[in-house]
Order: C-alpha cells, then sequence, then structure tokens
C-alpha cells in the first residue's frame, strides 16, 4: 500500500514524439511493469498544453480506460466526434481507433492500459491499423450510471465500465463515513478526484489528498478507508497478475 504523488515522478518521454519532446505532452508512469508492477494493470498521468492537435490515427494492442480529471479535449474516431471533458470515462478496447486528438483547453487525462504494457511504447499499433473502420471508443458521464445497490449510507459507488479486465469506477464518499472497497486478489488503484482519505492497514495509516493516488497490489487489501472531508475516488481494479 503506498501513496504516489504524479508531481514527485518523473515523465517518461517517447523520443519519436514532437509533442514530448518540446514539453507540450507530458506523461507520468504511476503505476508500471518495467517499475515492478503487476502484469495486469499500469497507469499513467497525462498534462497536455491547450492547442495541441494530434493528427495522426492511432489505436493500441491492448484496452484503455481513462479519466478526464481536468480540461477537454476532441476526439474523432470512426466518423464520430465527442468532447472528452472533466469527469468523463473512457474505455478504449484494443484495436479501436481515433483519427484526431485535439486539446480543446489545458487537459489532464488519467489512463490505465489493461494488461500492462511490457516496454515503453510497444503497445501503440501501426497507423495502417488506425483506420475509420475500426472500433470506437466508448463515453460515459458517472451521472447517468446507476449506483451499486446497497453500497451504503454516505458511500455512492457507480461502476462505469466493466470489462473481463477492468472495473472502472466513480466513488464519492461524505466526510466522516467509512467505505469498506478494498479487494484483496485484486490489483487497486485510486485517484483522489477532491477531498481527503485515511487509509488504514493494520497499524499503518495514511493520507491520500487530492490529486494523489493510493496503490495495492493484489496481495493486499486496507482494513478503512474513512472520508476525512468528502471524496471523490476514480478505482481502476483488476484482477491479480503476477509481478515483475
Amino acid at each position: 500500500m503506498r501513496v504516489i504523488d504524479p508531481k514527485q515522478v518523473e515523465p517518461t518521454v517517447n523520443l519519436n514524439s514532437r509533442e514530448h519532446r518540446d514539453g507540450r505532452q507530458v506523461h507520468r508512469r504511476i503505476l508500471s511493469r518495467l517499475r515492478g508492477g503487476p502484469a495486469s494493470i499500469d497507469v499513467g498521468f497525462n498534462r497536455s498544453a491547450a492547442g495541441l492537435d494530434y493528427a495522426t490515427p492511432y489505436a493500441y494492442n491492448r484496452d484503455e480506460f481513462c479519466y478526464t480529471a481536468a480540461g477537454s479535449a476532441r476526439m474523432e474516431s470512426g466518423g464520430e466526434t465527442v468532447d472528452f471533458t472533466a469527469g468523463l470515462f473512457m474505455w478504449r478496447p484494443a484495436g479501436a481507433a481515433t483519427q484526431r486528438f485535439t486539446v480543446t483547453s489545458a487537459y489532464n487525462s488519467i489512463c490505465a492500459f489493461a494488461p500492462a504494457r511490457t516496454d515503453p511504447w510497444g503497445h501503440l499499433l501501426p497507423q495502417s491499423e488506425a483506420g475509420p473502420t475500426r472500433p470506437r471508443p466508448r463515453f460515459r458521464d458517472p451521472a447517468e450510471i446507476k449506483p451499486i445497490g446497497g453500497t451504503g449510507a454516505g458511500l455512492t459507488h457507480r461502476l462505469v465500465f466493466e470489462t473481463p479486465r477492468m472495473q472502472f469506477s466513480h466513488i464519492a464518499i461524505e466526510s466522516g463515513r467509512r467505505a469498506p472497497l478494498s479487494e484483496r486478489g485484486r490489483d487497486q488503484v485510486y485517484f483522489v478526484e477532491s477531498g481527503t482519505c485515511l487509509v488504514s492497514q493494520g497499524a499503518e495509516t495514511l493520507r491520500v489528498e487530492q490529486g494523489q493516488f493510493l496503490v495495492l497490489n493484489a496481495a493486499e487489501d486496507f482494513d478503512d478507508l474513512l472520508a476525512e472531508s468528502g471524496c471523490i475516488l476514480i478505482r481502476w481494479s483488476a484482477l491479480g497478475g503476477a509481478r515483475s
């Protein structure tokens, strides 16, 4: 169980990307198989400057699960244009392609891949496999998702996407409430969208603040999660994989 602040993570730079080289796009690997993370999931935190216009089609060889933490981007995929704004979720099934990506306001996104990437950029498919006839990403607003029944007073858990590889959730906890969220046997990553949480495991208690991540591997769990102030959590949860 550990807390990770993205500001303290060195960027991972794709030298083949002009946007990475000139700093208009900054990518930080919060959880990486290359640095001892699990085989089931990795997570990156991305900052993109307003006005960035990426008109090269792209697709990936594994599923991607993204959350927009701030700002907005316009994505053109197979003839459909979607404004991916703050608070929205996306699932890009393996092979699903986007033909153009334009940052319409300074944009922060958090994207997880399942399974985890085995090298820095080998998940990119050739451009010839990213044409307009490919499958499209899927977008959802958590406000349109019915909460999971029986989550308890002061706790609202919306399972936004559920696939064989990933559960991707929006969780709201009222101030002073405790939440039984931990799942032993699953690799879990929590992003604190707002508020502050106290997480206890035995004699250890960690504070996780707005903008930080809580990471647990499949062999770990926590005894208690207390919303010190009202919290919004974004959770990625995958069946546990062997560690590198």
